[in-house]
């Protein structure tokens, strides 16, 4: 009798620069969506480093691809994007192979991602793209000394007065010391919903990040 597929949920604690506590943490994210999701049962994967400065080896991915290849996998949850690869070329191709195993992705924030349509595509370009530019910064910040300091995020829309208020009240000390500043944007991207894919920023992933991520690099410094 052939075995019923079931979602996965992978976690990942890459290092010393994030929580002994991440991959619980991430799970528990998880889980609540996959219940709001309905998408029953869920298998449990997570690498974790074995030592302070280690980076985390990638056994439970292993697993969870090898079952994929046995057709027991129906899609895999994340906390977030960047737990699940931290170099874009190995992240897409990973994903074009589960892809073709009829393997469905999600994360806590997106919910279930269309990988056949441009707004999906474009989330999971981005989302890797940005881990690997998350890691590369770190590993420059290592090298000078500055291990875990977030030195801040530009975007054009810092410019909007509600941001102009936070970042007053920040320096007014109305807040207190910031260690991390995480913005969701809710507004509509003109050119997907006039449907026109043949924009500049969608000709390549790296477009996107180009697009939306000038401006500003030093209103929380």
């Amino acid at each position: 009798m052939k075995t019923a597929r079931s979602w996965w949920c992978y976690t990942r604690f890459s290092s010393e620069m994030q929580s002994a506590s991440s991959c619980t943490d991430q799970e528990r994210e998880c889980l609540r969506r996959a219940e709001k999701l309905n998408l029953g049962h869920v298998e449990t994967q997570r690498d974790e480093a074995v030592r302070a400065g280690a980076q985390a080896g990638k056994d439970g991915w292993r697993r969870i691809v090898a079952a994929a290849d046995q057709g027991l996998v129906e899609g895999i949850i994340f906390e977030d994007l960047s737990r699940f690869s931290r170099d874009f070329f190995s992240g897409m191709s990973d994903i074009a192979q589960l892809k073709k195993l009829r393997v469905k992705f999600a994360d806590s924030k997106m919910g279930i991602i269309d990988l056949d349509s441009p707004m999906g595509q474009m989330y999971v370009s981005f989302g890797l793209i940005r881990s690997q530019q998350e890691t590369q910064q770190l590993g420059e910040r290592s090298k000078r000394g500055l291990r875990g300091l977030v030195l801040g995020a530009n975007h054009n829309s810092t410019y909007h007065p509600s941001f102009l208020r936070l970042v007053e009240r920040v320096r007014a000390g109305a807040i207190g010391k910031l260690e991390h500043v995480d913005v969701h944007l809710s507004v509509p991207l003109r050119q997907l919903d006039a449907r026109d894919h043949s924009h500049w920023m969608f000709r390549e992933p790296r477009n996107i990040v180009l697009e939306t991520c000038s401006g500003r690099d030093d209103v929380l410094r």
